[in-house]
């Protein structure tokens, strides 16, 4: 029993003496050149409208879940999944749903060199039938670009 305890006195003032370490500590006097807030105040004076494009998603509801696709702008379907979506400040979809998202890369390819859109009016038409319904859902987008600043000489 003596020599148990002889042992792990030994670990444990070795596991002390291993625990022990020296530290330094320096106080250095710093600033931060980065102000606290930044502020960038815009209003629509500063964009330039660079026009206007409605789209437009056609579909068929079955039994409240199944949906088929009929046509994306006045085509028809492809495989081909091509999407924009939405997003406010804060990266909350703003309300288009799947289908129309895959519409608005009508607006995006006519106006490839615009900094942001915006959806201005979405429309919905439901013509009912037995256990389904026919649905077209219409959204005009507009595309905006920043005015550029001409630096004063």
């Amino acid at each position: 029993m003596n020599k148990y305890i002889k042992y792990i006195v030994i670990v444990s003032v070795i596991l002390l003496l291993n625990s022990c370490a020296v530290t330094t500590k320096k106080n250095l006097r710093s600033a931060s050149l980065l102000p606290n807030s930044v502020e960038l105040r815009q209003t629509m004076d500063d964009f330039e409208l660079l026009g206007e494009v409605e789209v437009s998603v056609e579909y068929s509801r079955y039994l409240a879940f199944i949906n088929i696709m009929n046509t994306i702008n006045g085509e028809p379907t492809s495989k081909s999944k091509n999407i924009v979506v939405f997003h406010g400040s804060s990266r909350i979809p703003i309300s288009l749903d799947r289908y129309l998202n895959r519409a608005v890369f009508k607006a995006y390819k006519a106006y490839p060199n615009a900094d942001f859109f915006m959806p201005t009016i979405i429309s919905k038409e439901v013509s009912q039938m037995f256990l389904g319904a026919k649905i077209k859902k219409k959204a005009k987008i507009q595309a905006y670009r920043l005015k550029v600043a001409k630096a004063s000489e």
